[in-house]
């Protein structure tokens, strides 16, 4: 049965007979197109335009004349009043747009997968060498800037799934709602995390309060990649470290578990890559 909200729906016929115009849409490469119209005050200016492609819809030939393209464009229109049911009934993502999302989605979990891809050549060499080698500024700087990029991309990707508001018409709440259930995750994902988001996005304020909770005294190192540091009672303030046989990245005297994120971000990588839909 359909509901109130689309029964409300005002399908508008169009003929466009404008070549270009027409052009355009048979180039574009999905099915539906996107276009902006205003039809007055109190209505929804934007929703789908479906458009047919098979010749006895939308090109009719004719031989005494060049071709013409004649196209029927379907207008959805929304009114105002009835946004709030359809962002509900639609679970916040409008079907052709969980596209965007996907493809939004995709960018932060390959980005990821670069970083996870040469910390785990580290670790394998680590492994086969045991530990004899010599750890330069330069490879410590480069394993850190890679768990950092990993970490942040992962904050990115909690925030399609968890975000911070609901939204107006509980929009970004539901949109959240869908895409956990696309994506196969739950709230027992450790993408969902608060802490490992607040600490890197508002890595300045947390800086601030740092410096000012108390005194620095003691060890002080800003980058470090090692066994876990054992400092007898001195204290140590270390702006970023990762601890190789815990497999914990540290900063600023918070701590994060590094291996159940990068697990969670290799399950998305396969997700797209194993299902064409993703």
């Amino acid at each position: 049965m359909r509901s109130q909200a689309t029964l409300k729906l005002e399908l508008l016929q169009l003929v466009v007979a404008t070549d270009e115009f027409v052009m355009v849409l048979e180039e574009s490469v999905i099915g539906t197109l996107m276009l902006k119209v205003i039809v007055g005050e109190g209505v929804i200016q934007f929703l789908y335009v479906a458009w047919f492609l098979t010749a006895n819809q939308c090109i009719t030939k004719q031989s005494s004349r060049p071709l013409t393209r004649r196209l029927i464009v379907a207008l959805c229109v929304i009114k105002m009043d009835d946004l709030e049911n359809y962002i509900k009934e639609s679970g916040g993502i409008q079907p052709p747009n969980l596209a965007f999302y996907s493809q939004a989605i995709r960018f932060n979990v390959e980005s990821a997968m670069v970083s996870i891809e040469t910390l785990a050549s580290f670790i394998e060499m680590t492994n086969d060498t045991k530990g004899d080698y010599e750890m330069t500024g330069e490879l410590q700087d480069s394993i850190l800037d890679h768990l950092q990029n990993l970490l942040v991309h992962a904050g990115a990707l909690s925030r399609y799934f968890w975000p911070s508001k609901p939204g107006k018409h509980d929009l970004h709440k539901l949109r959240s709602e869908t895409l956990k259930k696309h994506f196969g995750l739950t709230d027992e994902s450790p993408l969902k995390s608060r802490k490992l988001r607040n600490q890197l996005e508002h890595f300045d304020e947390n800086l601030d309060k740092y410096l000012w909770a108390k005194p620095i005294v003691g060890h002080v190192l800003p980058a470090y990649v090692g066994g876990e540091i054992e400092s007898g009672g001195v204290p140590a303030h270390l702006f970023r470290a990762f601890y190789l046989d815990i497999g914990v990245y540290e900063t600023l005297g918070v701590r994060h578990e590094v291996q159940p994120i990068v697990d969670e971000i290799c399950y998305l990588y396969q997700r797209f890559h194993s299902e064409p839909n993703t």
